[in-house]
């Protein structure tokens, strides 16, 4: 089955903001749908919200500001997360992971960069949340972390490259370096090695007949 935005008739008449999408609350309402139709077996479930995403647009009021879309999405996640705790969700060794795919799409503010230094453009919230999960990890994670990491809770066996880190077992640090990508740059690649940051452009050669 799919929850998408274009085959589900669940979606049909609602509005339309970027990327096709209809507003961050529709879609948890389908999700809460999904949820009681669901056996009760292992399950990974994504539910990718385009609210906060530029060009910024309110679903309510309309207007295009990234703190009143940021404050949109926080309250119905908000909402969300309370719907979780109702359905006894944490209790069942359900986990919640929210995360964005990349920075805010405007200029990095000089006092952003004096927090995170060159980490600036490539640095995005992690929250996880579940039984037993407390405190906070400062040792860094990265979004290629997280899929073996997911399977270290969920399946007898999970495998992980030299870039990566069970980020659910923070007494266990990186071995090796954290690799990340510059926003908006594609083909430029930070590479976190205990704190020394260094930068690498990618480049392509295409050969011609």
């Amino acid at each position: 089955r799919t929850l998408s935005n274009d085959s589900d008739p669940f979606y049909d008449g609602k509005e339309r903001f970027a990327f096709n999408s209809v507003s961050d609350d529709h879609l948890y309402e389908r999700f809460k749908m999904w949820l009681k139709e669901t056996p009760e077996e292992p399950y990974l479930a994504v539910i990718e919200t385009t609210t906060s995403h530029f060009p910024y647009t309110h679903p309510i009021s309309k207007e295009t500001t990234l703190e009143g879309t940021i404050e949109y999405a926080d309250k119905y996640m908000g909402l969300f997360v309370e719907y979780l705790k109702e359905e006894k969700f944490f209790e069942y060794n359900g986990v919640l992971v929210i995360t964005g795919d990349h920075r805010a799409m405007r200029l990095i503010k000089p006092e952003e960069y004096e927090v995170l230094g060159p980490m600036a453009d490539s640095m995005v919230p992690m929250v996880i949340m579940g039984k037993g999960f407390k405190g906070v990890d400062r040792d860094k994670a990265a979004h290629t972390d997280l899929g073996a990491s997911l399977a270290y809770l969920a399946l007898p066996k999970a495998c992980f490259n030299q870039y990566q880190r069970n980020i659910f077992k923070p007494e266990n640090p990186r071995k090796t370096c954290a690799l990340f990508q510059r926003h908006p740059f594609p083909h430029n690649v930070l590479i976190d090695c205990g704190g020394r940051i260094s930068k690498i452009c990618l480049l392509s050669h295409t050969s011609r007949a």
